[in-house]
């Protein structure tokens, strides 16, 4: 019988009193077209709408482009909205538009487009996972204990 532990990757730490790990730092990128001419960054959000996820769907992300958007001075023409990440992709892909996105999710991205490195204010942020410690669980514990050592090998330092 399998369990699932942890019900969420979240952005850390989170807005309750829950115990958290993190476990990398993600950033925004731009994506465009592979096609496309090589402009910088704040040009494609002027001349191309911003594919972003519907409110519902990515409050977290959502909060962060805006964030991103409003303390570099970046404005953007419109914006079109959709229910998942890789209708985003394949909007991108089709010329729809651009789109901000979290680098992290490129891994499912064929090779059809174009990343494009941001820079400037509220880019990255820190994933990890949450739980409630207040309430027993001994597979989760494990769980954490060699998530927390196998971080311990990797970076060479404890957590």
């Amino acid at each position: 019988m399998i369990r699932i532990v942890f019900k969420r990757i979240v952005r850390v730490p989170p807005p309750v009193a829950l115990d958290y790990l993190p476990l990398f730092t993600d950033r925004l990128v731009l994506i465009a077209p592979a096609t496309s001419p090589s402009w910088p960054a704040a040009d494609w959000l002027k001349k191309r709408p911003l594919l972003r996820l519907h409110a519902g769907r990515g409050r977290g992300l959502n909060a962060q482009i805006d964030r991103f958007l409003h303390n570099n001075d970046l404005f953007i023409s419109s914006t079109q909205l959709t229910d998942d990440i890789q209708t985003i992709i394949a909007l991108v892909i089709s010329g729809t538009g651009v789109a901000l996105v979290p680098y992290s999710v490129m891994h499912i991205a064929p090779p059809e487009l174009l990343i494009i490195p941001l820079t400037g204010k509220s880019l990255s942020w820190k994933v990890g996972i949450i739980w409630n410690a207040s309430k027993e669980d001994v597979i989760r514990d494990n769980f954490i204990a060699s998530i927390r050592k196998g971080i311990t090998v990797e970076n060479g330092q404890s957590l």
